[in-house]
């Protein structure tokens, strides 16, 4: 990847209560609007699973007795339903960042665990891109504890930002242990791609809600541009810190910041793990899932 500038700071300001009622504080409009897409979202949610399990029932149980052309129309079936799905996601987690983060109890959990449950996500958005992932936990714990919804939510919404606006190349998700600024335990999650790159003057409006960068990127990539706005209130509510290096043409690197307690430490090994017929993954840890480890990484 390119050289990049400087890591930048972004504010990410604790909000205390719901995000309806630091709206009406602001506003009682702002406040009905988020209810709104809170319970807009909500309803949603069903009628859209029920879709996705009618595809993976075409996709897996008939699509060995069905041509080329209409295999290719129930992936694209697939990879806009799970984008739906995504967006819809990002309507609740919008709504209920700072209620998540403050009201849900820490559990303890792996991070393996953790990685998992991106994949499905990042899989179907990489589809038909065909971008090299890779996955680096050398640096993490093996367990930690945490709020692991909005934790789940900061690493998804950063990830699949990267995969839906790199064209080519790669993205790295990383994960390793650090410290807050306090000098409290911490998870650092970071996510580099190889992307266009966010301009000085357009880096505060990314983390918007409701906002793309430009009309260009609007056109070219479908959503509400709620993704990096979940992440800021999300890191905000669980007092961690947000950083930034980018540059046009250059890609970017997100990191976050977010206080927990590191139960266990792992032993590290090197192993390869990829996604169905979509992407190479490179990883490094004791053990992600079933994956057995390896001596050395294998490229399919």
């Amino acid at each position: 990847m390119a050289a990049f500038s400087q890591y930048r700071r972004i504010p990410v300001p604790a909000q205390p209560g719901t995000p309806v009622e630091a709206a009406n504080a602001r506003g009682w409009d702002q406040g009905v609007r988020l209810e709104s897409l809170a319970n807009l979202a909500h309803e949603l949610r069903t009628p859209i699973q029920v879709l996705l399990g009618y595809i993976e029932i075409l996709r897996d149980d008939l699509g060995q007795e069905l041509g080329d052309e209409p295999r290719e129309i129930i992936e694209r079936m697939n990879v806009n339903v799970h984008d739906l799905a995504q967006t819809v996601e990002n309507m609740m987690a919008f709504a209920t960042a700072a209620a998540d983060a403050q009201a849900r109890a820490e559990e303890v959990f792996r991070v393996s665990e953790l990685i998992d449950e991106l994949m499905p996500a990042l899989e179907a958005a990489n589809r038909n891109k065909r971008l090299k992932i890779e996955i680096d936990t050398m640096r993490a714990p093996e367990t930690i504890r945490c709020p692991r919804k909005p934790l789940r939510a900061i690493l998804l919404n950063l990830a699949s930002n990267a995969v839906k606006f790199t064209g080519s190349g790669k993205v790295t998700i990383s994960v390793a242990e650090g410290h807050a600024p306090d000098g409290a335990e911490a998870v650092v999650l970071e996510v580099a791609d190889t992307g266009p790159g966010i301009a000085p003057d357009q880096l505060e409006r990314a983390f918007e809600s409701l906002s793309q960068l430009s009309n260009t990127s609007a056109r070219l990539h479908r959503g509400l541009g709620l993704g990096l706005s979940v992440v800021h209130q999300n890191v905000g509510a669980l007092g961690g810190t947000m950083e930034v290096r980018t540059a046009p043409g250059q890609g970017s690197c997100f990191r976050a910041t977010v206080p927990c307690r590191i139960v266990r430490r792992a032993a590290r090994k090197t192993f390869a793990r990829k996604f169905h017929g979509a992407a190479r993954l490179r990883a490094s840890q004791a053990q992600i899932g079933s994956v057995k480890p390896r001596s050395q990484t294998h490229h399919p």
